[in-house]
């Protein structure tokens, strides 16, 4: 789902259909969907809209490290580790 914007720039919409998160984040069709059973990945149901759409910028913050204080990736039992 691309869209030109005032200037001319294509950029991405922040509602992708569930083929074009999968291109996207170039990630197999199984792997996508058993994310979004997971629920890792959240579908939104648009009002006129029958299939469900995912956003872009979830999509980003899944695949991003999560910094903790000293710049560094945060590991997942370091919050319980104090």
């Amino acid at each position: 789902m691309l869209w030109l914007d005032v200037k001319g720039v294509r950029q991405l919409s922040e509602w992708l259909t569930g083929t074009e998160a999968i291109k996207y984040m170039k990630i197999s069709r199984s792997t996508f969907y058993r994310l979004v059973r997971q629920g890792k990945i959240t579908p939104y149901y648009l009002p006129g809209i029958a299939t469900p759409r995912y956003k872009r910028t979830e999509l980003d913050a899944l695949f991003t490290p999560k910094l903790g204080k000293e710049g560094q990736p945060e590991s997942e039992d370091s919050s319980s580790a104090k």
